[in-house]
């Protein structure tokens, strides 16, 4: 009677595991940060979400485009400092359900209104919809929070990028491998999957 021998299953590499824990760590750091300018921005008198996508949305398409991202970032930096359309439309595709690479108004509310708050995001759309699109002008304090969001939006699709090409050119990353330990013999990844996976 023979033997059969079985391939061993791949795991993944110390480097790459913690090139990827890494990155997830630093995902959760910035999403909490997000999420808390979200709030602050929803506390804010007179913000109406509706009114701050009029305001960035191009008048062509009533859309944001990863240009327009780009033109907003932009705005008052120095030569050579540009945000790259890469970034851009990373961000874009971030919220981009329909994935046409451009965001309506139902996307761009996944932004900019809180993900964990239910009761504010009601509270506020109910607020927009009792105005009757007669808004009241978005103070600077807006502005201000929205672009810290959008600056941390940068960073994150930055930093996501970075990794994607960094793992990509190593000879011992194997992203089946990496979704196998992830998924944990699962056919999709929890937030718990990844918790575990950062914390060994």
């Amino acid at each position: 009677m023979t033997s059969q021998t079985q391939t061993p299953t791949k795991t993944v590499e110390k480097s790459v595991h913690k090139i990827v824990a890494g990155m997830f760590q630093t995902i959760a750091v910035c999403e909490t940060n997000i999420e808390q300018l979200r709030v602050s921005l929803a506390s804010c008198p007179n913000f109406v979400p509706k009114a701050l996508f009029t305001h960035l949305a191009d008048s062509s398409s009533n859309k944001i485009s990863a240009h327009t991202i780009r033109a907003y970032l932009d705005k008052g930096s120095k030569p050579g400092q540009s945000t790259s359309m890469e970034v851009c439309e990373e961000i874009v595709s971030e919220f981009d359900n329909d994935l046409i690479g451009l965001l309506a108004y139902k996307e761009f509310k996944n932004m900019v209104l809180p993900a964990a708050n239910e009761k504010m995001r009601t509270y506020l759309l109910d607020q927009q919809k009792s105005r009757a699109k007669q808004y009241p002008p978005l103070s600077d304090n807006c502005f201000n929070l929205f672009s810290q969001l959008i600056a941390q939006e940068r960073f994150l699709a930055a930093m996501k990028i970075k990794t994607r090409y960094e793992l990509l050119v190593r000879k011992d990353y194997n992203a089946m491998a990496l979704f196998r330990e992830l998924a944990n013999g699962k056919t999709s990844v929890t937030m718990q999957d990844l918790t575990v996976f950062c914390e060994r």
